[in-house]
């Protein structure tokens, strides 16, 4: 369902990364983490599905949210987080906590939709990601979660 005048809606969101995850682990900021973060605001700024939008598309030139997403973490889940070297997987915080997300909005009919883009047409988003790099890391995680998103334990992998 597309609402009129809100096919073309979007924003943008550029904090500085944190220094733990949203476990309370350290986790040195690195650009990974970086796209994890922003997928993860895109579905805790606003509670779409109660909006009646039943498909939220995020736009990304992340190669590996994207591939993570839709291949490898469904994989590493079955292997225990293992990669197919046998070590473990990066980012397993930041992945469950967007696989946690996912799942809320399925609950409440609202499908999330990964597009992978080119990075040459996502020159705006570089470009706030490198200002953000600027910025003196935050200590602790910051959750931007709206109201009506509640924060309930992790689904069980």
């Amino acid at each position: 369902m597309c609402l009129p005048g809100r096919e073309n809606t979007m924003g943008v969101f550029s904090p500085a990364l944190e220094l733990e995850g949203p476990d309370g682990e350290r986790a040195q900021p690195t650009s990974n983490r970086a796209e994890l973060r922003a997928v993860i605001h895109a579905l805790e700024h606003r509670y779409l599905s109660r909006e009646g939008w039943e498909a939220l598309v995020i736009a990304t030139d992340s190669t590996y949210v994207v591939n993570g997403a839709t291949s490898w973490v469904p994989t590493w889940v079955t292997k225990e987080w293992c990669k197919a070297d046998g070590t473990k997987a990066a980012n397993i915080d930041l992945w469950k906590h967007v696989f946690h997300l996912f799942r809320l909005y399925a609950i409440h009919g609202c499908e999330v939709l990964l597009w992978h883009i080119p990075r040459k047409q996502n020159a705006l988003a570089d470009k706030f990601a490198k200002e953000a790099t600027t910025r003196v890391p935050l200590t602790s995680w910051n959750s931007y979660r709206h109201p009506f998103l509640k924060q309930e334990k992790y689904f069980d992998f």
